[in-house]
């Protein structure tokens, strides 16, 4: 799982860090990222939640780090803008996106003219 470390490093973490977070040995988590061992279902899908990514990124199936389904209208180039971003990228958008749909719904008051 080459990815791994790319990862882990973008994150600043270590791989004790990384591996307390969900809950494996500093071994096991080493052996996956230098692809000595492959983890179990419920292990990859803790680091992939851990890492906000989808598993078939991890498993190298796609280079895009979300998977992009069902987006009907929206340009290709915004597709392919999202598809080559990086983790941290992908989360700050989806951020946003909840900031915007709490705007929207009214769970939060940002108009500043009143103010």
């Amino acid at each position: 799982m080459e990815r791994l470390k790319e990862l882990r490093k973008q994150k600043g973490k270590s791989q004790e860090e990384v591996a307390n977070e969900v809950n494996i040995s500093r071994a096991a988590y080493s052996s996956y990222e230098n692809g000595t061992r492959e983890p179990s279902n419920e292990v990859l899908l803790k680091i992939a939640d851990y890492y906000r990514v989808s598993t078939d990124y991890l498993l190298g199936r796609t280079d895009s780090p979300v998977e992009v389904i069902g987006l009907k209208d929206v340009p290709e180039d915004f597709i392919a803008e999202l598809r080559d971003a990086d983790p941290t990228m992908i989360y700050e958008l989806w951020n946003y996106l909840q900031y915007l749909n709490m705007k929207k719904d009214g769970t939060i008051n940002v108009d500043v003219a009143n103010k």
